[in-house]
């Protein structure tokens, strides 16, 4: 089944943008209307953000551009390694939550799914 039309269905989609082959499947995810992202950014410490968001690329521009969250201004974002699309802001938030109290091992290793 398509993403989009997994989307419109309410069934979460996930996707990771390190994974090879995915820049089709990234533009087909950041099209989605009506929908948020829960994402996991890389910092040039190495350290890991978790954020939502209803526009990927408009997002890491901003905390690449010093406008987005505090924690990422001090330590230099880098790129984004994990997102998965929800159709609702409460499922996103409460994704966002369980995904923020995992240990960083069990963050990277969503990443490589």
């Amino acid at each position: 089944m398509r993403f989009a039309a997994r989307a419109r269905r309410g069934i979460s989609c996930t996707y990771s943008s390190t994974a090879p082959g995915t820049a089709a499947r990234n533009k087909k995810m950041r099209q989605i209307r009506g929908s948020y992202f829960v994402y996991i950014l890389e910092c040039a410490d190495t350290t890991l953000y978790t954020g939502i968001t209803t526009n990927l690329d408009r997002r890491l521009k901003e905390h690449q551009g010093k406008k987005g969250a505090r924690y990422t201004r001090a330590h230099g974002a880098l790129k984004i390694i994990y997102s998965e699309v929800h159709l609702s802001q409460s499922q996103a938030l409460k994704r966002e939550a369980k995904i923020k109290k995992m240990r960083r091992v069990q963050k990277i290793a969503l990443a490589k799914i």
